[in-house]
């Protein structure tokens, strides 16, 4: 299996461990249901998604999108690891913590960042200065503060 869309359905619970075995998975969306819980670490075995704490090891995965759920507890910085991401969407979850650097270190990142309408905190990175050829980065409805540091 080379994708898997599940968005906008009503699945509800976590994301199954074994999900690794869908070793050939290069798309991923789970947008717009009810899981819950913590990202798996499993994910991360999956070399060839393309679009998270061995979620860092998907490599490949050039789209993520796993807006509208009920995730919580903090974006793992791994997701740095996912060096292919062209499109990222942790939106509409209940994430906390501050945004790990790592994130704005995935220079492919050129079609979108979502991260709004969770509960994140603190100040953005410096390192947002290196998404230079992203088209839109959204980190509305959070509680971040402080200021934008030069990079």
């Amino acid at each position: 299996m080379a994708a898997l869309y599940l968005d906008t359905n009503k699945i509800s619970g976590t994301i199954p461990k074994d999900i690794d075995n869908l070793v050939n998975l290069q798309a991923l969306d789970l947008d717009n249901n009810y899981f819950t819980g913590y990202l798996p670490s499993s994910l991360g075995r999956l070399q060839n998604l393309q679009i998270p704490l061995t979620l860092g090891n998907l490599t490949a995965l050039n789209m993520l999108n796993l807006r509208s759920n009920a995730f919580s507890g903090s974006i793992p910085s791994i997701v740095g690891n996912l060096t292919s991401l062209s499109s990222l969407s942790l939106a509409s979850n209940s994430f906390t913590g501050q945004i790990p650097s790592e994130v704005f270190n995935i220079s492919t990142l050129s079609d979108g960042l979502d991260l709004s309408h969770n509960n994140l905190e603190g100040s953005i990175p410096s390192e947002i200065g290196n998404l230079e050829s992203i088209i839109v980065l959204h980190a509305e409805y959070n509680k971040l503060s402080g200021e934008i540091r030069n990079s």
